[in-house]
This record gives structure tokens, sequence and C-alpha cells, in this order.
């Protein structure tokens, strides 16, 4: 979704004008409707900043054009959801970023992520079949 439509739609869900948006960020109507149908873009920081506030949702997720988790969990979840998953994101980030962790603790988290998503999507699916393990004598 681009900047435009998802102007767009958080307008509409907060049964917000055009012209009224505008006023509140100091702009005009055309302005706002630019930004919505014309894929033009605010150029002032601030704008962004004002329209995160207005409509309670994650800068990021106006600044970028890509999906990315933050901004699928907003679309998905809503904002209580979004920051837990940002703050979540950054925590790992950090620790990928810190140079007193080896590459194989990084690569030992990255397994037990995936394996932590796994089992979550097997204990909310009601598809799968749950099988006892039968391992191999040793």
């Amino acid at each position: 979704m681009d900047f435009g439509e998802k102007l767009r739609t958080l307008r509409k869900d907060h049964n917000m004008s055009q012209t009224e948006l505008g006023k509140r960020l100091q702009v005009s109507r055309r302005t706002v409707n630019g930004w919505e149908h014309e894929g033009r873009r605010p150029k002032d920081r601030k704008v962004y900043e004002t329209l995160s506030a207005i409509f309670d949702c994650p800068l990021e997720y106006l600044l970028n054009d890509k999906n990315g988790l933050v901004s699928d969990v907003y679309e998905q979840f809503g904002m209580s959801r979004t920051h837990i998953s940002k703050n979540l994101l950054l925590d790992i980030q950090a620790y990928f970023m810190s140079d007193s962790i080896s590459a194989e603790e990084k690569d030992t988290l990255m397994f037990a992520i995936h394996e932590a998503y796994i089992e979550a999507r097997k204990a909310s699916s009601n598809t799968w079949i749950r099988r006892k393990v039968k391992y191999p004598n040793r």
C-alpha cells in the first residue's frame, strides 16, 4: 500500500474530510488530495509526525511504502501489537549488532526464534495434525 492509500484509509477510518485534515496539518484540501490521489508526498518530516499523532499509527507505517513486520502488524491488528512488534525487533536488532556475541550465538537465537514461530503456528492451527514423535533407538 503506498502513502496515498494509507493516508486515505486512515482519514476515512477516522471519519475525517480532506478539508478537516488539511486544517489540522495547516495545508490546503488540494494538498491532501494530491497526497492521496496524485502520488505526491509531504516534504516535511513534521507532517508525517503530525499524521502519526492524529491517526495514532507508527511513523514507520507512513514513511515506508514497502510492507515490513511493523506495517503488516499495524494493518492487521492495530497499534497495541505494533508497539510490541517494534520493540521486539529493536531488541533483536541490537542483539545482532553487538560485537560481544559470536556468530554461533546469533545463529542459535535465529534458530530459537524460528522454532518458537513454528510451535506457535502448530498450536494455533486447527488443521495441524498432532502426532507423537517416535525417535529411533539409540
